[in-house]
C-alpha cells in the first residue's frame, strides 16, 4: 500500500478530533448527569425537611392559638369578675349609724382597758392596785369587747 493522500489524512485528523470532542461531550454529560442527579437527591432531602417543620410548626400554631383562646377566655372572665366586683362593691354602704358608733366605741374601749393595765401596775394607797373602771370587769381583749359591743350594737 501506499501512502494516502493528504487530504484523507486531515479528514482522518478532523474525524478523530470530533470523536474525541464527541467522547469529551459524552463524558461531561455523563458527569452533569451525575451533578444533577446528586442536586436532584439534595433538593428532595430538603422538601423532606421543609415538609416536617412545615408540619411542626403547624402543629405549634394550632398550639399557640389553643393558648391564645384560653388566655382570651380567661380575661373575659376577669372582666366580667371585675364588673361584678365593682357592681358589688358600689352596692355596699352602712345601713345606719352603726359603724360610725362602733367606730367611737373601739377607742374609748382600749383606752379605759390600758388605764386598768396601768393601774394594776400602779402600788400608790390611793388605788390599792384595782382600778375600778368598766374594763376592769372584762377579761376580754380590748379586740374582743370591740366585737361584743359590735355584735350587742348590730343585734
Amino acid at each position: 500500500m501506499g501512502e494516502q493522500p493528504k487530504e484523507l489524512e486531515l479528514f482522518e485528523q478532523s474525524m478523530n478530533a470530533l470523536n474525541a470532542r464527541i467522547k469529551a461531550l459524552d463524558d461531561g454529560g455523563v458527569q452533569e448527569k451525575k451533578n444533577m442527579d446528586a442536586e436532584l437527591v439534595r433538593m428532595y432531602g430538603q422538601l423532606a425537611l421543609f415538609k416536617d417543620k412545615t408540619e411542626k410548626l403547624g402543629l405549634d400554631n394550632a398550639q399557640l392559638q389553643q393558648k391564645v383562646s384560653e388566655t382570651e377566655s380567661l380575661i373575659k372572665n376577669a372582666d366580667k369578675t371585675t364588673e361584678l366586683v365593682n357592681d358589688d362593691l358600689s352596692k355596699v354602704s352602712p345601713p345606719d349609724d352603726t359603724a360610725a358608733d362602733l367606730n367611737r366605741l373601739v377607742p374609748l374601749m382600749v383606752s379605759t382597758q390600758r388605764k386598768a393595765l396601768q393601774c394594776k401596775n400602779c402600788n400608790t394607797i390611793r388605788h390599792r392596785g384595782v382600778y375600778r373602771g368598766f374594763a376592769s370587769r372584762l377579761s376580754l381583749s380590748p379586740l374582743a369587747a370591740a366585737f361584743l359591743v359590735a355584735a350587742c350594737i348590730l343585734g
